[in-house]
């Protein structure tokens, strides 16, 4: 299976009406564990917002503005998902952004148990 990350951002550059589909993770501001994910998320959201659709010159543009490399717009391009399971690709994202955020609550909980000591 591929990578759920590039799967939901290779179908929304593809079909970025299917944002509407993400509320999901739209609502959290970093839903990737990748900083550059987040980028590309917020980028295509701004668009399109803004024009209604994605212009791939106008998103690299934006992506390498913020160092996204070119390449990996062709990467997740050709990872993108299918538009029957967006829904299953964006639980899964969401899935694996709750576990990252419930890691870290778990390293400062333990952290402060530890500075009490």
């Amino acid at each position: 299976m591929n990578n759920p990350s590039y799967e939901l951002l290779g179908l929304l550059i593809k079909q970025p009406s299917l944002i509407h589909d993400c509320q999901l993770i739209s609502k959290f501001e970093d839903p990737f564990s990748e900083q550059w994910q987040n980028f590309v998320f917020q980028d295509i959201k701004e668009l399109y917002s803004a024009y209604g659709k994605i212009d791939r010159r106008e998103l690299m543009k934006k992506g390498h503005e913020r160092n996204v490399s070119i390449e990996i717009y062709k990467e997740l391009i050709r990872q993108a998902g299918y538009v029957e399971q967006i829904r299953e690709i964006v639980s899964e994202v969401h899935q694996e952004m709750v576990k990252r955020k419930i890691s870290i609550l778990g390293l400062e909980i333990q952290n402060c148990h530890n500075d009490e000591l």
